[in-house]
């Protein structure tokens, strides 16, 4: 996940260069979230041993210099899948916390889970990079101020944890959407765009053939579900099938 946070001009009593300025903003953080990566974006950590811990690979193919630090936090979802944080800081030893990667270079952060190691149930994280602010044009007193993130996804697992999604309650909205509940009664966080939905119908007598949907991802809006928990979500009504008479089996992870 990249969140571009903002950016600034500085004030001119010249209306079309403030907005040249603001334009160029524009262009410039699109060509910065192209040239700057972070790898990978997604990722999971054991509570204990060589595999609590997982590098980072930050790529700068620009032409200046790149300053960098580094920030954890705790993953919160609400029924509806929606997402908050809590500061995590003391859960995560992430090494250098703040680093500076020169123009057309590579650096490695490490980043090493050292929070409780006897959780019965997995917990996600956003481990994040946030690019510090930079004045592109200090000389003529045009400034503009971008500062991009970079949010990873983290899952702490602990040994044997699994995920099983079961879907409780299946309803129509309206004509054009469904109602659904999807229950985690596993103790493991999973994505529901790494799964897929068998669907088949109870009606006899519509003669509808089962189908398989391998592309959820595009289907929800919010993704994680956590373990233990439901998740109440609205999809589009499936062609040809009635949620009466319709069964998912959600399968994969």
């Amino acid at each position: 996940m990249i969140t571009f946070v903002h950016f600034f001009s500085r004030r001119t009593t010249k209306p079309l260069l403030a907005s040249l300025l603001v334009l160029s903003a524009m262009v410039l953080t699109i060509e910065l979230s192209h040239a700057q990566r972070v790898q990978p974006m997604v990722f999971e950590l054991a509570t204990l041993g060589n595999e609590s811990s997982q590098s980072l690979r930050i790529d700068n193919t620009t032409q200046n210099p790149l300053t960098m630090e580094f920030t954890a936090s705790k993953i919160i979802l609400d029924e509806f899948g929606n997402e908050s944080r809590e500061p995590a800081d003391d859960d995560f030893l992430i090494y250098p916390p703040q680093t500076l990667v020169p123009a057309g270079q590579t650096q490695v952060v490490k980043v090493k889970y050292v929070g409780d190691p006897s959780i019965s149930q997995s917990q996600a994280y956003r481990v994040s990079a946030h690019q510090l602010a930079v004045n592109l044009d200090r000389e003529k007193g045009a400034g503009v101020g971008i500062l991009i993130n970079f949010d990873t996804l983290v899952n702490v697992v602990p040994p044997k944890a699994k995920a099983n999604l079961v879907v409780s309650e299946l309803s129509a909205a309206d004509g054009e959407n469904w109602n659904l509940v999807i229950q985690n009664t596993g103790n493991k966080f999973v994505r529901l765009s790494t799964t897929y939905w068998d669907v088949s119908s109870t009606d006899e007598n519509a003669k509808i053939k089962p189908m398989k949907i391998d592309t959820v991802g595009q289907l929800v809006k919010n993704n994680l579900v956590a373990p233990n928990s439901s998740m109440r979500l609205s999809i589009p009504a499936i062609a040809s099938f009635k949620p009466e008479s319709t069964s998912i089996d959600i399968v994969g992870e």
